[in-house]
């Protein structure tokens, strides 16, 4: 059975403040195959929202916006051509009990 797991956004916001730590090997595995992680457009929204809009963050980290963007569209590319796949909302809805 192939292993599968859900990075959210604070994996993802992580890894992109610091580069070769933990979650950031995390993300260079799933883009590598060695586990299917699933990615909502809704995990990248919010990645960018608090990388873009944390002030503590922006004051601790020394990034440009353009950075935050090049991050999640490269998220995003993985996405349509590695393990890492973009889902929509609607395959995370928890089932109702009837």
């Amino acid at each position: 059975m192939r292993l599968s797991a859900v990075l959210d956004s604070t994996v993802l916001v992580s890894a992109f403040l610091t580069p070769g730590g933990a979650t950031d090997a995390l993300v260079d595995y799933a883009k590598a195959g060695r586990f299917a992680c699933p990615l909502a457009e809704d995990i990248l929204a919010e990645t960018a929202r608090v990388l873009l809009e944390t002030p503590r963050i922006r004051q601790r980290y020394p990034y440009a916006d353009a950075d935050v963007y090049d991050y999640v569209q490269g998220l995003r590319q993985a996405g349509s051509s590695s393990p890492i796949s973009l889902t929509s909302r609607e395959s995370y809805a928890t089932p109702t009990m009837t």
